[in-house]
């Protein structure tokens, strides 16, 4: 009788149940990698601190430089495309002094980076290009057309075909432009595109290659059936005998 009762006094060892056995396991990886996990924290705010800086640092470059190219662009008798009016009108203007200023924005864009130096150039190559100066307005654009993107790019490319033209250099200004029309280098706007087909159609006209140009107005009114640019585009192939 007495070892029954002892029997059924006896303890048996609980489990542990699940949350607890869980529980135990965080804790034990908290007290053993709980250095790791606060480097990992440290790392992450350093980083987030550096970039701030970094952006903080490109505005305040970005502002320097778009300040310096006003600046210099404000001693001129008036923006550049009221000189090129004036110009185009016959009055006359300072070309000196404008070939001058374009060598300030280059000097500009050498001593920067990105956006402001990519406006820099094209002012400075819009400058050159109303002083006459071809060669400089070429090194100009190139320069800038690597930093550019979206429009800037576009009209980099643009400018560029346009001179390619002047120069003689057909082939060239052909390659320039067609990938403009499939939206290659541009930000894909369908007004951008549209232009683009312009200009190589006004570029196969002038090299008097008007099956070329044909073709090029046919695929404008196919993709741009809408466009309100149609007429036009019309009244070019009406001029080509189509």
């Amino acid at each position: 009788m007495a070892d029954t009762v002892q029997d059924d006094l006896e303890l048996k060892p609980a489990k542990a149940g699940a949350a607890f056995r869980a529980e135990m396991f965080v804790t034990d990886l908290a007290l053993k990698y709980w250095m790791h996990g606060a480097a990992v924290i440290v790392i992450g705010l350093v980083s987030v601190l550096a970039f701030g800086q970094y952006q903080a640092y490109t505005l305040s470059n970005q502002r320097r430089v778009a300040a310096a190219t006003s600046e210099v662009l404000a001693k001129l008798p008036g923006p550049l495309p009221y000189l090129s009016s004036q110009l185009a009108d016959g009055a006359p203007v300072d070309l000196v002094q404008v070939e001058a200023t374009g060598d300030a924005l280059v000097a500009i864009g050498n001593d920067a980076s990105g956006p402001g130096a990519v406006e820099a150039r094209m002012s400075a190559a819009e400058a050159f290009r109303l002083a006459g100066n071809k060669s400089k307005q070429r090194e100009a654009l190139v320069r800038a057309l690597p930093d550019a993107e979206g429009i800037f790019a576009w009209s980099i490319t643009s400018a560029l075909a346009n001179l390619d033209l002047e120069e003689g250099k057909g082939d060239d200004a052909i390659a320039r432009l067609e990938p403009l029309t499939r939206g290659s280098g541009t930000n894909g706007s369908g007004f951008l595109v549209e232009q683009a087909l312009l200009d190589l159609g006004s570029a196969y006209e002038s090299l008097e290659r008007p099956d070329d140009a044909r073709r090029v107005y046919a695929d404008f009114l196919t993709r741009f059936a809408a466009s309100t640019r149609v007429d036009e585009v019309s009244a070019r192939q009406a001029r080509l005998g189509q």
